[in-house]
């Protein structure tokens, strides 16, 4: 009889944590932009993380994995009673991890994450309703409760030296890819994690047709949105640790799915909506 298993943690991630603090190095799996000069990395507790990733290529487990290391980095740091937390920052409104949809929020994470949303549904420290799921009906909106988030957590000391992870959309073509590059523009960060699909960057939809590094976010804003506003946001971005890894969920799901089911076609591809 089969014993149950533990739960496997992809290599890659445990070496993409170890990358918040040490000096990287490229490896097989892990592409890591080369010019980190003027980062200083030493302390995991001012990490702010934006992770980044189309559909189905497991951004949210990822964010909870991240969730869970940060938070147990800050207690085996922690030198008083202070219970150590990760402040969340969620904008994905169409599948929010700890609050109903149809907000973006601020969340105070103190706890370790696991399982769905329905599972550890938690009251934000701040949260704007947007009026929809789908962001392409209210962009202005979205874009104004990003802005407002960023600038209530910058105006408050008390969130200054914690870590930081930012939730983004699975929306990687289009309208996604103006957000996400003034997402990293409103954010500040010092690391941005870019989830795709290994030797289909570009190609896939679930993925972003070029990998969001500094110089690449710069130019994009600069040359493509007239606002002054968004353009100081650009020129004034400080350098950030770029981290890009390809997806260990997808060809495991359809692995898995081929094996148990293999006449069962997905869902939204079958006849049953036509």
């Amino acid at each position: 009889m089969e014993t149950e298993s533990e739960i496997k943690i992809p290599n890659v991630w445990e070496s993409i944590f170890s990358r918040l603090y040490e000096t990287p190095e490229n490896s097989q799996n892990v592409e890591v932009s080369p010019d980190l000069s003027e980062l200083h990395r030493a302390n995991v507790s001012e990490a702010r993380v934006v992770v980044f990733g189309g559909n189905r290529v497991g951004k949210s487990t990822f964010n909870k994995w991240i969730i869970n290391k940060l938070l147990d980095n800050a207690a085996a740091a922690s030198s008083d009673d202070q219970d150590p937390f990760v402040v969340y920052i969620d904008l994905d409104p169409g599948q929010a991890e700890f609050t109903p949809p149809g907000v973006i929020s601020v969340l105070r994470i103190t706890d370790h994450v696991n399982g769905p949303n329905l599972s550890h549904l938690t009251t934000p420290i701040l949260s704007k309703f947007i009026g929809s799921l789908n962001v392409s009906d209210c962009v202005q909106t979205y874009l104004r409760c990003t802005e407002e988030i960023f600038q209530f957590l910058n105006s408050d000391e008390s969130y200054k030296n914690v870590p930081w992870v930012v939730n983004t959309m699975g929306f990687s073509r289009g309208l996604g890819v103006l957000l996400a590059n003034l997402t990293i523009c409103l954010s500040n960060p010092n690391v941005v994690i870019q989830i795709g699909l290994d030797g289909v960057q570009g190609e896939d939809k679930r993925t972003f047709p070029w990998l969001l590094k500094e110089d690449a976010v710069r130019n994009y804003v600069n040359n493509n949105l007239r606002s002054d506003r968004h353009r100081i946001n650009a020129n004034s971005l400080k350098a950030y640790q770029f981290i890009s890894i390809n997806s260990v969920f997808c060809d495991l799901l359809e692995h898995v799915r081929s094996k148990l089911f293999p006449g069962l076609s997905p869902f939204h591809q079958s006849g049953w909506l036509q």
